[in-house]
C-alpha cells in the first residue's frame, strides 16, 4: 500500500477543520461551499499502522478524528455517524498529533495540530483543554514561526509540597512518596498567593504561566498540578523530565537523615572528637577538620562536598559496577555528586530557555525539590545561600525566582525560598470559608 497524506481544509464560517486522505473529497469542498480554504498537507501518512477513524455529528456539524474504537462506540451509540476509516497512525517511533478541545468553538471544538507551540499557545492563551496525543504521523514537527523577542523570561522555581518522607525525616532522592494532607494545602495556598499577587509586587496579579515544567517524580508532577488546578490554567500541559529530579542518594534512600549522615560522617573519616579519640559520627578527621565547619563554610551549606561525600560513601559501601560506574555492584544507581546534579539541572534550565524562546513565553513554573534547586540557585548566584536558605533546606512549595536575560544571556537570581506567597494564600483562602 501506498502511503496517503491527509489534507486539511477550513471553513472561515464555521471555523471548523476537516482532514481527507480522499483528493476528491478535498477538491470539492470549495465547490460545496465557498467558505471552505484548502490549507494542503496536514502531515506524512502512513500506509498502516493503526486505524484512525471519522465520525460526523448531525446535529452540530463537528467531525471527530480518533483512534479509539471504544470512543468511536461511544458515540456512534449517542447518534454520531460512522464515516469509516479515515487514515492510519504510524505503528511506532513517529510525531505526535496532539487533539485539543474549545467548547466555545462550536463546529471547530476539536483541533489537531502536529506543533506543540500551537498547542501550547492555545491552551495557556485562548482557553483550549489539551485533550493528549489523538495519533502519530511520519516526518519531524513543524518549525514553531516566531522569532526570539529580547524580552527577559521569568522562571518560577517551586520545591514540591510536603511528603510523606518530608515528615518521617527519610532520605528521599530519586525515590518517591505522596504528598501530606500539609502539602497539598500549602501547594495550593502557594498558588493563590501568585494568582492575586503579594505586597510588594514581587508576583503581579493574575499572572499566567506560559510553560510548565517539573522533575519526573509523583510529588513534582502532583504539586505542579495543584498549582495550575489553584490558578485556573488546568489544561496547560505538565513537561515532566528527569532533568528536575532530586539529587539521587543511591543506597542511602530511604534512610533517616539520622542513620545516612551517620554513615557518611563515618566513611568520609570524621569520625574524631578534638583529642583524635574515636567517636560515633559527626567529628573531625584525622587532620584535625571538622565536618560541620566543611559543610557550612562559607555561609550556607557546602553542597559540593556534601554530595561529593555522599557518593564517595555510597561506593565504599556497596562497591562499583566495573561495566556501568553510575551504578553500585547491586545494580542500583549510585548517589549523585555535584557535577551530576549541576549538569542535568542546568540542562534542564537551558531547555526551558530555548522552548520559552521558540514561542516568545515569558512566565515558566518549573517544580523540582530542594537539596536539587539549591546546587542550581547557588551556581547562577553563589551569595544566595548566604542571602536566602542558609543552613536550611528550602521550603516546602516555596518560589524561588530567577529571570534570564537574552540580550547577555545572564540568570539572576531575584529571591529564593519565598514563603510569602503561601502566607498570603493562607490569609485569602481562610477569607473564602
Amino acid at each position: 500500500m501506498i502511503a496517503v497524506s491527509p489534507s486539511t481544509a477550513y471553513n472561515q464560517a464555521s471555523k471548523a477543520h476537516l482532514y481527507t486522505a480522499s483528493a476528491n473529497e478535498n477538491k470539492q469542498l470549495p465547490a460545496q461551499d465557498k467558505n471552505w480554504q484548502q490549507e494542503g498537507i496536514a502531515w506524512q501518512g502512513a500506509s498502516s499502522g493503526d486505524k484512525v477513524y471519522r465520525i460526523y455529528n448531525p446535529k452540530s456539524g463537528e467531525h471527530l478524528y480518533s483512534s479509539s474504537s471504544i470512543e468511536i462506540k461511544s458515540l456512534t451509540d449517542k447518534g454520531w455517524t460512522s464515516e469509516g476509516v479515515a487514515f492510519y497512525s504510524v505503528p511506532s517511533g513517529g510525531q505526535p498529533v496532539y487533539r485539543l478541545y474549545n467548547a466555545q468553538a462550536g463546529v471547530g471544538a476539536h483541533f489537531n495540530t502536529l506543533s506543540s507551540y500551537e498547542r501550547d499557545v492555545l491552551v495557556s492563551k485562548h482557553g483550549w483543554r489539551y485533550e493528549g496525543i489523538a495519533w502519530y504521523a511520519q516526518g519531524s514537527a513543524p518549525e514553531t514561526p516566531s522569532q526570539p523577542d529580547d524580552q527577559p523570561i521569568n522562571i518560577y522555581f517551586a520545591r514540591h509540597g510536603k511528603t510523606m518522607f518530608n515528615v518521617l525525616d527519610r532520605l528521599q532522592g530519586w525515590s518517591d512518596s505522596p504528598l501530606t494532607a500539609d502539602g497539598i494545602r500549602v501547594a495550593k495556598e502557594t498558588a493563590e498567593g501568585i494568582k492575586h499577587g503579594i505586597p510588594g509586587d514581587k508576583v503581579h496579579p493574575d499572572l499566567k504561566f506560559d510553560l510548565v515544567y517539573s522533575g519526573d517524580a509523583g510529588r513534582h508532577q502532583s504539586t505542579a498540578k495543584l498549582f495550575l488546578d489553584q490558578l485556573g490554567q488546568s489544561n496547560l500541559p505538565i513537561k515532566a523530565t528527569s532533568d528536575f529530579r532530586e539529587s539521587g542518594d543511591g543506597d542511602f534512600e530511604g534512610l533517616t537523615f539520622e542513620e545516612g549522615n551517620k554513615g557518611i560522617y563515618e566513611l568520609a573519616g570524621y569520625n574524631y572528637d578534638k583529642e583524635g579519640k574515636p567517636l560515633v559520627a559527626g567529628g573531625y578527621n584525622d587532620k584535625g577538620v571538622n565536618y560541620q565547619a566543611q559543610l557550612f563554610a562559607n555561609g550556607g551549606r557546602n553542597l559540593k562536598a556534601h554530595l561529593n561525600w555522599l557518593r564517595e560513601s555510597d561506593v565504599k559501601v556497596y562497591g562499583q559496577n566495573p561495566n556501568n560506574p553510575d551504578q553500585n555492584l547491586k545494580g542500583i544507581p549510585l548517589a549523585e555528586d555535584y557535577d551530576r546534579v549541576i549538569k542535568r539541572m542546568k540542562q534542564g534550565t537551558e531547555e526551558v530557555i530555548n522552548d520559552a524562546q521558540k514561542g516568545n513565553r515569558h512566565n515558566v513554573l518549573v517544580v523540582s525539590s530542594g537539596l536539587s534547586l539549591e546546587v542550581l540557585l547557588t551556581s547562577l548566584d553563589p551569595t544566595a545561600g548566604d542571602k536566602y536558605f542558609g543552613d536550611k533546606s528550602l521550603a516546602n512549595a516555596s518560589i524561588s525566582k530567577v529571570t534570564y536575560n537574552p540580550k547577555d544571556k545572564t540568570y539572576k537570581v531575584d529571591y529564593a525560598s519565598d514563603t510569602a506567597y503561601s502566607k498570603e494564600g493562607q490569609k485569602l483562602l481562610a477569607g473564602k470559608n
